[in-house]
């Protein structure tokens, strides 16, 4: 696993940790709220997992070009 999708997943866990907690702080909002949410959790995971078992195709299927390329380049200038 390269740098970059270890950096990418470590991001998305963390996004993912953060959707979990905000399911109890929204048991008082509309049904449609909780679908969102749940189903933002559901794409992340799908992301995560394609991440760990297919690396950069993966970010290159999920991300846009432009944030792709920006990406890589933050990861380029960390390394330096």
């Amino acid at each position: 696993m390269t740098d970059i999708v270890k950096e990418e997943l470590k991001r998305n866990v963390k996004e993912l940790e953060r959707c979990v907690e905000k399911i109890i702080s929204y048991t008082n909002t509309t049904e449609e709220i909780m679908k969102l949410n749940f189903e933002s959790i559901r794409m992340l995971v799908d992301y995560c997992e394609g991440l760990s078992l297919e690396g950069e195709p993966a970010m290159e299927r999920w991300l846009t070009s432009p944030r792709l390329a920006k990406f890589k380049e933050n990861i380029k200038h960390e390394e330096v």
